[in-house]
């Protein structure tokens, strides 16, 4: 903000509003800070002391409330912004920093331009009842209230005090509602992507199984094949001759059966029958080595 210590920005005269006022000596742009209201600092108990002799119809002081400990009397050793006026529809605020009270534009204000700011004087239940017309305002704006005084604060009525609790009620109904709507989409939402998620896990599972299971086929014959192709042939007639040899020996063993079991079941028919049946100049025990040699496989050894 700009300072206004080296330039004198208003005058002091003769006002229309009231008494003496400040006015503009030349153009002053808006945020300039024009003057600061200075004076004795004193408490309050000191201001009500020192006017308390004054008639309750004489409103001519130049206190100014800085907070709840300090008042600033510019009737003793103030300056002239104490001469600046009120007004309803002001060109000027107060503005309080650190304790300290300066006047600044609000707006631009013309060279001649009366310079006045809104006093924002409180009400007190003590005040008497004609306390607008003591501290009336004669502002002349569009906008002037009548009176220097804030307005009287609006009583509300039951009626209006029950309204507004109706409404309040409504709009914490609403409010509940509409979080209650939210949470219920929020838990389908959840609710709806679960099984989602199952069902895609269960499907994965199974594809991986299926995989697994045609790679492992897949394996599997290509094992088979390496090997069938990798046996020589030289094994594979090893093998044929060992079959071969297999049959014919199973061939030999079923003979031997036989003839075990006929000479379990009748042993003297069997030796007669033997005996019938061996050659001239053999005996019976020779031709029986001989076929038992013979169906072994081995050569017959002769007998001592």
């Amino acid at each position: 903000m700009k300072s206004s210590d080296a330039l004198p920005l208003y005058r002091v005269r003769r006002s229309k509003i009231h008494g003496t006022g400040a006015f503009a000596a030349c153009d002053i742009r808006k945020g300039t800070r024009i003057t600061e209201y200075v004076g004795d600092r004193i408490s309050h108990a000191e201001a009500d002391r020192r006017y308390a002799d004054k008639a309750d119809d004489d409103n001519h002081t130049f206190l100014f409330t800085v907070d709840n400990r300090v008042v600033i009397d510019g009737g003793i050793g103030g300056n002239e912004a104490k001469y600046i006026n009120h007004s309803c529809d002001p060109n000027c605020e107060t503005v309080i920093d650190e304790r300290r009270v300066f006047i600044e534009a609000i707006r631009d204000i013309r060279k001649g331009d009366e310079l006045g700011y809104d006093y924002l004087i409180e009400r007190d239940d003590s005040d008497p009842p004609n306390v607008d017309v003591i501290w009336a305002c004669r502002c002349g704006s569009p906008k002037c209230r009548g009176t220097m005084l804030l307005p009287r604060k609006a009583k509300r009525t039951r009626k209006a005090k029950q309204a507004g609790k109706k409404a309040a009620g409504k709009g914490a109904q609403q409010a509940s509602k509409k979080a209650a709507k939210k949470v219920a989409k929020k838990t389908k939402q959840k609710a709806l992507r679960k099984p989602v998620k199952k069902v895609a896990k269960k499907a994965s599972k199974k594809a991986s199984k299926k995989a697994s299971k045609k790679v492992a086929k897949k394996a599997a014959k290509k094992v088979a094949k390496t090997t069938t192709r990798q046996t020589p042939p030289a094994r594979v007639k090893v093998a044929a001759k060992r079959k071969r040899a297999s049959s014919a020996g199973s061939v030999g063993r079923s003979s031997v059966s036989t003839t075990r079991k006929a000479t379990g079941r009748d042993g003297v028919a069997a030796k007669a029958a033997v005996n019938k049946v061996s050659r001239p100049g053999t005996s019976s025990k020779d031709t029986s080595a001989r076929r038992s040699g013979r169906t072994v496989g081995g050569s017959a050894r002769p007998s001592r």
